[in-house]
């Protein structure tokens, strides 16, 4: 059984202290959290967007967290937002809490991904969907306080070139005094506490999964599943890394001991690359202890603790 502010988990999962921590840090302006909760809920994700765009009779039809547009020898994106709205409108909603991710050529490259996706061949360009990128950011990237910043692509003279497509940065640094519904929004991912947010809305979206069983339980499993997935993104990694010095390595050797040799030689230290980098994902993790990681990773407890030291972290 496990406390936590204002209520208990009664549950036989296997819950973390260290996660249940984090949830109560999170805040929607987090992208782990703004996937989790916009994952599932169409209509608070319609109630963000129609702030945001300006569109108060956006009906949104399709909603999607941790979309990935994936191009064919081109660099591909993953959006944690992608939404449709009934008249076919394309809705691409990121999370930036670094500055140099949300750069003006950044919010280029996404608008152009959604309209090379929605384009099928021998379509007229006519066929092309209006399309909305919007940046949330954490920080005033633009310098100019302002809660909402629009751009739209115009001539000389200010007319519109009506292209559809639209590129809106939401600054979630700023703090106004016309208490309209953008600037409400805005105050509301930062905040973490739900009894401090001034939305409903986002007030009740956040509190399910900072104060209900079951919303704490998925938004666990969630960060379980994030873990899970660096620590194969590193052994992966790890491991052509390790391939390709083994293979360099055994080149060198081969010379001069034999082709052969030197390939064994290079898959060994391959090998053994790969267990120092799946040992030193899992002391990151910080979820197993130096025996259970000797047993993983089949190197010896000192190695391990060798490996500890060399990254700064702390073992017991």
């Amino acid at each position: 059984m496990i406390k936590l502010k204002k209520y208990t988990i009664r549950s036989p999962r296997k819950v973390h202290a260290e996660d249940l921590a984090q949830i109560q840090k999170f805040r929607p302006v987090d992208d782990d959290f703004m996937r989790v909760m916009f994952r599932d809920d169409l209509p608070l994700a319609q109630f963000v967007l129609r702030i945001l765009t300006g569109i108060d009779d956006l009906v949104l039809t399709e909603c999607k967290t941790q979309y990935d547009l994936k191009l064919f020898e081109a660099h591909s994106v993953c959006l944690d937002f992608f939404g449709k709205d009934s008249r076919q409108r394309l809705y691409d909603l990121q999370i930036q809490r670094r500055s140099d991710g949300a750069s003006p050529k950044r919010a280029r490259y996404d608008s152009s991904v959604l309209d090379i996706a929605s384009l099928k061949k021998r379509q007229d360009y006519n066929c092309l969907p209006e399309t909305y990128v919007i940046f949330i950011t954490e920080h005033d990237i633009f310098k100019r306080d302002r809660p909402l910043y629009v751009f739209e692509r115009r001539d000389d003279t200010g007319e519109k070139l009506n292209d559809g497509t639209h590129i809106i940065y939401a600054n979630a640094a700023y703090r106004g005094e016309t208490g309209s519904d953008a600037e409400k929004l805005l105050h509301d991912f930062m905040c973490s506490d739900p009894d401090d947010m001034l939305l409903p809305e986002m007030a009740k979206r956040t509190r399910y999964f900072k104060s209900t069983e079951e919303g704490v339980l998925s938004m666990c499993e969630y960060i379980e599943n994030r873990v899970r997935e660096a620590e194969l993104r590193g052994e992966r990694r790890g491991e052509k890394r390790g391939e390709k010095r083994g293979e360099k390595r055994g080149e060198r050797r081969g010379e001069k001991r034999g082709e052969i040799r030197g390939e064994k030689r290079g898959e060994i230290r391959g090998a053994a690359e790969k267990a120092r980098k799946l040992a030193l994902n899992m002391l990151k993790s910080g979820r197993l202890d130096i025996k259970s990681i000797s047993e993983i990773s089949e190197l010896s407890e000192a190695e391990i603790r060798d490996i500890a030291v060399k990254n700064g972290i702390s073992v017991k």
